[in-house]
């Protein structure tokens, strides 16, 4: 009876796979018109802008109750706090043996994207979880794409955890066209993620 499940489970999977390339290449070809679209159509939230602009994320923050900021505070605190220390675990090392030189630099990476989840229940966690460890690695800059609500705003305890891990940039963007964003973005202008 199992064997019968497999072949609609390998359709589903497929048109999953197909719907997500198209995604990918609506985003490649169409840039920020095509995640405008995509955001309209997939979340049903219009927005002027794909980047959430310093007033509209400071304003989301504040919306925060005290003992929630607290509480994404002090998990801040703690997830840095474990980066460091695993951020000092790791060493370079040179070793040269018979001719052979085997080397482990360490180096952070220019950027890092870090995604997090919106919906009825918003994944402040994942911002923590990302942005921290990156920015503690040296990445001079980290970006943030979450879905929009329908009202268009972003989740304030989002809003919240990325002011608490110094997200420097904020997309309202999500799910597949998310990523393919952030995976393409080399190259684009400042304007686009």
């Amino acid at each position: 009876m199992r064997g019968a499940v497999w072949p609609r489970d390998d359709r589903r999977r497929a048109g999953v796979e197909r719907r997500v390339a198209g995604i990918i290449e609506r985003v490649r070809i169409g840039g920020d018109r095509a995640l405008r679209a995509l955001t309209r159509r997939l979340d049903g939230a219009g927005r002027l802008s794909i980047e959430v602009p310093a007033s509209e994320r400071v304003a989301g923050a504040r919306r925060v109750a005290p003992d929630a900021r607290a509480a994404l505070r002090l998990a801040a605190r703690r997830i840095a706090a474990f980066a460091r220390r695993q951020k000092r675990s790791l060493r370079p090392f040179r070793h040269a043996e018979g001719g052979i030189v085997l080397e482990q630099r360490i180096v952070p990476i220019e950027r890092a994207g870090v995604y997090a989840p919106g919906g009825r229940h918003p994944l402040a966690s994942s911002v923590l979880m990302g942005a921290l460890p990156a920015r503690i690695a040296g990445c001079r800059e980290v970006i943030l794409c979450t879905p929009p609500r329908r009202d268009g705003t972003i989740a304030p305890e989002t809003l919240a955890a990325a002011s608490e891990a110094g997200v420097d940039r904020i997309f309202a963007v999500g799910g597949a066209q998310a990523i393919a964003s952030m995976a393409l973005a080399r190259g684009r202008s400042r304007r686009s993620i």
